[in-house]
């Protein structure tokens, strides 16, 4: 593919992850009752377009003009970290869904019964942070939006999720740091 052509894509593209994240705001804000399954197909859809848009970014860089370089780069990032926070999004109204299904409810119960010392957090799915400070802002935003602003969690439960999220440099940095409340206000501000 030419690079005229290429543009043209990921032009689309970006038209594509625009709409789509519209329609994850105003859908989250508007309903109380969202269809999970609908979460779902934003979730993966918005996923499917950041792989596309990166592949796009990466097959353009060569014919890019080195002086529009600084602002291709940008413009990638600035969408990027609107995926990412519209990808935080769907997964806090999934979080938060179940949550509040009954079969959620159940198996609480359940679980604190047979084991109370255990939680079982719910899985999440966030881009990882490695240390780099390019990714800091997207991955923050993504971890904030699902996990640090969400009151229903303990500080160690956000701290447990923080420690799953981070590799590299970023998870050694607070390897020794024990599972406390305390050391989660620690360990964000490292």
């Amino acid at each position: 593919m030419d690079a005229v052509a290429l543009k043209r894509s990921r032009a689309g593209h970006k038209a594509v992850a625009t709409r789509r994240m519209k329609e994850v705001g105003d859908a989250v804000a508007a309903a109380t009752e969202t269809d999970v399954i609908k979460l779902e197909q934003w979730k993966k859809g918005l996923k499917d377009t950041f792989d596309t848009l990166k592949r796009l970014d990466e097959a353009l860089m060569p014919h890019i003009d080195p002086g529009d370089v600084n602002t291709e780069i940008e413009e990638s990032e600035r969408i990027n970290d609107e995926i990412f926070t519209a990808m935080a999004i769907v997964e806090g109204a999934l979080v938060e869904r179940d949550r509040h299904s009954p079969s959620t409810s159940l198996l609480a119960a359940t679980t604190s019964t047979s084991s109370s010392n255990v939680t079982r957090l719910p899985k999440l799915s966030l881009k990882h942070f490695s240390g780099s400070l390019t990714g800091w802002s997207s991955f923050w935003d993504s971890y904030k939006a699902a996990v640090h602003d969400n009151a229903t969690l303990s500080a160690v439960e956000k701290f447990t999720y923080l420690q799953a999220f981070l590799e590299g440099k970023a998870r050694d940095a607070i390897a020794g740091l024990p599972l406390t409340e305390v050391n989660y206000t620690v360990a964000i501000g490292l």
